[in-house]
């Protein structure tokens, strides 16, 4: 499992892999089947109940590196393979792309949630942060100071989705302020 490891954590073997998914056509699923394999490894990683005789039991480093390096991968990839099955496509890419995300947790809010502690630019669907490169510009929303987005164009296109949180972040970012502030300088905001 170390090697598996080093390879999931150390090389873009899951960026690859999502990419001959989503690749993947109905009449040339050439090639595809040996990723859909290791997604399969990886899935059966996490539900293999002989721990003591299964090569393939998952260990906390590899659930990490398998959710880090999914997490990027998740929102393009989902979007490319139910479009591709509700056109007659492979089914079972979008059933196992699914399944390995919900036994990781990995939801459209744990994203956000995360890539928002980062700074980085909370649009799910941000073509900069999808491919991995930084953006330098950030922009922070004026209600919440919360949520950071490569610029004004990511900021609008994501609105729909960050309106419903933007007032419980500003609620929670205020409450954080009062307490820090009587806490630390002795003063109530």
């Amino acid at each position: 499992m170390a090697l598996f490891t080093e390879l999931v954590a150390n090389t873009c073997m899951v960026e690859i892999g999502a990419a001959a998914l989503k690749l993947a056509k109905k009449n040339s699923p050439d090639g595809v089947e040996v990723w859909y394999e290791i997604f399969e490894r990886i899935t059966h990683s996490m539900t293999c109940e002989n721990s003591g005789g299964c090569e393939y039991h998952a260990t906390p480093p590899f659930l990490q590196a398998v959710r880090t390096s999914l997490e990027r991968l998740v929102i393009p990839t989902l979007i490319v393979l139910r479009e591709e099955a509700r056109d007659g496509g492979e089914q079972k890419y979008l059933v196992q792309w699914v399944r390995l995300l919900r036994l990781l947790g990995i939801t459209d809010k744990t994203i956000r949630e995360r890539h928002r502690l980062d700074r980085k630019c909370c649009n799910i669907v941000c073509p900069a942060r999808n491919s991995g490169v930084p953006s330098t510009k950030k922009n922070t929303c004026t209600e919440c100071h919360s949520v950071f987005y490569c610029d004004r164009t990511c900021q609008k296109s994501d609105w729909e989705n960050h309106k419903n949180e933007c007032e419980r972040l500003a609620k929670a970012t205020c409450a954080d302020l009062k307490g820090f502030t009587s806490t630390y300088i002795g003063k109530r905001l």
